[in-house]
C-alpha cells in the first residue's frame, strides 16, 4: 500500500478515514497497510484521519477544538490586557495638549498648533508654548498666578508627574557630507546631506561649552533611535535639559537661540519627557520630533509610548498566571508538532494548516522571549529610573522592550484567530465554504500574480507622474497605499488632477476600469465558479457526519438527562449515515448522473413504489427492483411462446407505420419550406434589378 495523499489545502472532517483505499495510491512512498496508531493522548486530527473510525475521529476534532479555544481564550486575555481605555483617554489628552493645541507667534501673529511648524522662527516660538505646557507651578494659569500649587500635585495638568526632567535633543551633520557641484562651488562653500549615520557630525560647535554645544554618544544618553518621515535618526547628539524652574529654562533657550544652535546643519531636533499618572498607575513618554530636511523648511512628527510598568493590581497578578498557562499550552503544541514531524515525516509539509501552527509556535516563542526581557527591564530599569530628579529619565530601553512585546503579542493572536477557521468546518455549509476556498488556491494564485503585475504598475506609474506634487504619490510605498485606499473610497482626485487635467482623469479611469471592472470581477468569477464546482460535487456525495452532528447529539443527549428533551426535538443523523439510507434527492441525483431525465424519474419512482417522505434503505430499494423484475418475468412466461412473436411482430409493425406517416408529414413540411425560400429569392432578384433600372 502506498503512503496516504492528503490534499495540503483540505485539512478537514470531509475527508476522513472512510475514504477508499484506491484513494491512497495517489503517493509514491510506499508504506504497510495498517497505519502507525499514535498514543492517545497525543493522537491529533490529522493523524487520527488515517485510521480512526468516522465518530471517534470527529471526537478528537472534538477535543482538539475546545483544547485550542482555552489557548486563544488565553492568548486574546493577554493581548487586550495589555491595553485599558486609561491608556488611550491619556494620550489623547497629551495630544490634544501638546499637538493640537493651537498657538500664537510673535512675530507674525500667526495662530497655529505644532503640526503645522515649517519654519526655524515657528520652531523657536513653539519652545515658549511648549513650556508652558511643562510647568504647573500655579492653578489654572501661569500667567495669572492664581495660587501656588502643592509640591505634591505639580505635573502636567495636575495629575501627571513628570519622572526627571524633560530634554532637547539635537542630531547634526558634518559640513562636508555631500559635494557641491563644480559650477556652483564659488557661490557655495559648504554642504549639508541629508541625515544618516555616515554624515552625522559629533565636532562641537559654537561656544563650545557643555553638552549643549559638544557631542554625546547614544550609550551615554541611554538612548534609542528614532525614525520619522524622512530618516531614522541616531541616539546621540547635542542636548540641554530643562531646568527645575521655568524663568531658568528661558535663560537657557534664549542663550540657545542667540548663539544659533539650530543652523544650516542641523537636521532633527528631538524635545522628549515622561510623566507617570499616580491614579491610573501608567507611564506615558512623548517625543516630538521636527525634523530639518536638506530643502529648508521643518516637518514636525510625534510619538507616543504608554504602558504600566510597576504591577500592583490583582489583575496584573492574573496577567501573570495567564502568561504561565500561556507558556504551557506552547510547551504542550511543541510536543504535538515534533511527534507530527516524526510521524508523518517529510509528508508534514504537505499541510496548509502544519506551515500555520508552525507560524503561531515561532511567533509563541518570540512572545514569550520579549515578555521576560520586558519584565525584567521593567523590574531593573523603572524603580532607579523614578528616582531620578535633576537629569532626564530615559525610559527608551523600557518602552521598546514592552512594545515589541505588545507587538509580537498581537500578530500571534492575529494567527491564533486565523487558525479558528479550521475548526469552523463543524457543519455541511462551512465544509463547503473551506472546500472552495482550498480548491481555488491555485486559481488565486495564479490571479494575484496578475494583479500584483497590474497594480505594482499603477501604483509606479502614479509616483512617476504625481509624485512631485501629491503627498499620497511622494514614494512607491506610499502610492501603493493610496491606491489600496480607493477600495474604501479614500481618494482625493482633484489633487492628481489639479496636477495634470489630463494624464489625471486618464490614469484614475484606467486604474478604475482595470482593478475594479475586470480584476475583481476575474476574482469573483474565479470564486463563483469554484462555487458551483464544490456544491455540485458535494451534492452528488453521500452525506457524512460532521463536528456539528456529533455536538448535536451530545446536546440532545445532555437535554434529556435534564428533563429538556422535547423542546430540542427528536435527533436525526444525517441522511445517508444510517445504514446506508438515502432519500429522494440521492436517488434523483443518482439518476441524473446516469442519463435520466425529469419524466423518466418520476415513472421511476412510480414504477418501483419508491417513497417520497422518508428515506429507504439499499436492502428496501433491492428488495422492490428484484419484486418488478420477477413480476416481468412471470408474466412474459405466462404467455404461449407463438402468441407472443405474433404479439410482439404486431407491435414492430405498428410502430413502422407510425414511423412512415411522420417521416411522410416531414417531408412534405421540407418542401413548403423550400418553394417558400424560392419564392422569397425571386422577390429579391426581381426588386434588385428594379433599383438597378432606377
Amino acid at each position: 500500500m502506498a503512503k496516504k495523499k492528503k490534499d495540503p489545502d483540505t485539512d478537514d472532517e470531509g475527508a476522513g478515514p472512510s475514504e477508499k483505499d484506491d484513494k491512497d495510491e495517489a503517493a509514491g512512498d510506499s508504506q504497510p497497510t495498517e497505519p502507525k496508531r499514535a498514543p492517545d493522548i497525543l493522537t491529533t486530527r490529522e493523524i487520527g484521519k488515517r485510521y480512526l473510525p468516522r465518530e471517534q475521529y470527529l471526537k478528537v476534532c472534538i477535543r482538539e477544538m475546545f483544547i485550542y479555544f482555552i489557548f486563544l481564550f488565553a492568548v486574546g486575555l493577554l493581548a487586550a490586557g495589555h491595553r485599558s481605555k486609561s491608556e488611550y483617554y491619556l494620550s489623547r489628552v497629551m495630544t490634544k495638549l501638546f499637538v493640537e493645541t493651537k498657538f500664537k507667534t510673535l512675530s507674525t501673529s500667526e495662530i497655529i498648533s505644532y503640526n503645522d511648524i515649517n519654519t526655524l522662527e515657528q520652531t523657536w516660538e513653539y519652545f515658549n508654548f511648549y513650556l508652558l505646557n511643562i510647568y504647573w507651578d500655579y492653578w489654572y494659569s501661569y500667567s495669572d498666578k492664581f495660587e501656588p500649587v502643592l509640591a505634591e500635585d505639580q505635573g502636567i495638568l495636575f495629575e501627571n508627574k513628570i519622572i526627571g526632567r524633560p530634554r532637547v535633543r539635537q542630531l547634526r551633520v558634518r559640513p562636508d557630507s555631500c559635494t557641491v557641484p563644480e559650477d556652483f562651488r564659488l557661490m557655495f562653500a559648504n554642504c549639508y546631506a541629508e541625515y544618516d549615520s555616515g554624515s552625522e557630525s559629533t565636532d562641537t560647535f559654537g561656544p563650545a561649552n557643555g553638552s549643549v554645544w559638544s557631542y554625546s554618544s547614544p550609550s551615554d544618553l541611554k538612548s534609542l533611535p528614532i525614525t520619522g518621515e524622512i530618516s531614522t535618526y541616531g541616539g546621540g547628539g547635542f542636548y540641554f535639559d530643562f531646568d527645575k524652574t521655568l524663568d531658568s529654562t528661558n535663560d537657557t533657550i534664549r542663550e540657545l537661540f542667540q548663539n544659533l544652535w539650530l543652523d544650516r546643519g542641523s537636521r532633527a531636533l528631538v524635545l522628549q519627557f515622561t510623566a507617570y499618572n499616580k491614579n491610573e498607575n501608567i507611564f506615558f513618554t512623548l517625543q516630538l520630533l521636527l525634523e530639518l530636511p536638506p530643502t529648508g523648511g521643518v516637518l514636525p512628527y510625534y510619538k507616543i509610548h504608554v504602558g504600566q510598568y510597576l504591577r500592583r493590581g490583582y489583575w496584573d497578578f492574573v496577567l501573570l498566571a495567564f502568561t504561565g498557562i500561556f507558556g504551557l499550552f506552547v510547551l504542550m503544541y511543541t510536543v504535538e508538532e515534533i511527534y507530527e514531524i516524526i510521524y508523518f515525516k517529510w509528508y508534514y509539509l504537505s499541510s496548509f494548516w502544519n506551515f500555520l501552527d508552525l507560524v503561531i509556535l515561532i511567533f509563541s516563542y518570540i512572545t514569550l522571549g520579549y515578555f521576560a526581557y520586558s519584565f525584567t527591564v521593567a523590574e531593573d530599569e523603572v524603580p532607579n529610573l523614578i528616582k531620578i530628579e535633576d537629569e532626564h529619565a530615559c525610559f527608551d530601553k523600557v518602552n521598546n522592550a514592552r512594545n515589541n512585546y505588545v507587538t509580537y503579542l498581537a500578530i500571534l493572536f492575529f494567527f491564533a484567530a486565523i487558525k479558528v477557521l479550521k475548526y469552523l468546518n463543524f457543519n455541511h455549509s462551512m465544509h463547503q465554504m473551506q472546500t472552495t476556498l482550498s480548491k481555488a488556491t491555485k486559481d488565486i494564485a495564479c490571479f494575484s500574480v496578475i494583479f500584483f503585475i497590474v497594480f505594482v504598475t499603477f501604483a509606479q506609474l502614479g509616483h512617476l507622474l504625481f509624485g512631485s506634487q501629491v503627498q499620497d504619490f511622494r514614494s512607491f510605498v506610499t502610492s501603493v497605499f493610496a491606491l489600496l485606499r480607493t477600495a474604501v473610497g479614500d481618494f482625493d482626485y482633484h489633487k492628481i488632477e489639479n496636477v495634470n487635467h489630463f494624464l489625471g482623469p486618464v490614469y484614475f479611469f484606467a486604474y478604475i476600469f482595470f482593478i475594479y471592472f475586470i480584476l475583481v470581477n476575474m476574482f469573483l468569477a474565479i470564486i463563483i465558479d469554484t462555487y458551483s464546482e464544490v456544491r455540485a460535487s458535494i451534492r452528488d456525495q453521500t452525506k457524512e457526519l460532521h463536528t456539528g452532528d456529533v455536538l448535536g447529539r451530545w446536546l440532545r443527549k445532555l437535554c434529556s438527562c435534564c428533563g429538556c428533551g422535547k423542546l430540542v426535538g427528536k435527533y436525526e443523523e444525517p441522511q445517508g449515515t444510517k445504514g446506508g439510507l438515502s432519500s429522494q434527492e440521492d436517488i434523483q441525483n443518482l439518476l441524473r448522473r446516469c442519463g435520466f431525465n425529469e419524466l423518466e424519474i418520476d415513472l421511476f419512482f412510480a414504477k418501483f413504489d419508491i417513497p417520497r417522505d422518508r428515506p429507504i434503505s439499499q436492502e428496501e430499494m433491492r428488495n422492490k427492483l428484484l419484486a418488478n423484475l420477477q413480476s416481468d418475468t412471470e408474466k412474459v412466461k405466462a404467455v404461449p411462446e407463438g402468441q407472443e412473436r405474433d404479439e410482439l411482430g404486431e407491435t414492430l409493425m405498428a410502430r413502422i407505420r407510425v414511423l412512415e406517416d411522420n417521416i411522410t408529414e416531414v417531408n412534405y413540411k421540407i418542401d413548403l419550406i423550400d418553394n417558400k425560400i424560392d419564392a422569397i429569392q425571386q422577390i429579391r432578384a426581381r426588386r434588385r434589378t428594379a433599383q438597378a433600372n432606377n
